[in-house]
């Protein structure tokens, strides 16, 4: 729990004590901001998001090419897909299969 707050201590350092951070626990994952007294709770009672390795959203340079490099083509892939696809033509598309 000491690694918790001191991750919430150096964000709200980091950002100037900004009011509200993004959540980076597994239920909210980076999607929602709250106080660091929130953060923290949440933090400690669903853990961090395992996925958010590189802490860009608070503070943490990144090394563009290191994260290209570790990018699996199949993630991007779900990525675009869960962004521009359309329900209904997944379903046709089972239909056609099936």
């Amino acid at each position: 729990m000491q690694s918790t707050q001191k991750f919430v201590k150096t964000v709200e350092k980091n950002f100037g004590y900004p009011e509200k951070l993004l959540r980076p626990c597994k239920e909210c994952q980076n999607l929602s901001h709250q106080r660091g007294n929130i953060v923290y709770e949440h933090l400690v009672i669903n853990g961090i998001n395992p996925i958010y390795t590189t802490w860009f959203h608070h503070g943490e340079e990144v090394n563009t090419n290191e994260e290209l490099e570790n990018t699996d083509r199949n993630d991007i892939y779900e990525l675009y897909k869960a962004a521009y696809a359309d329900e209904n033509d997944y379903i046709e598309q089972r239909k056609n299969i099936g």
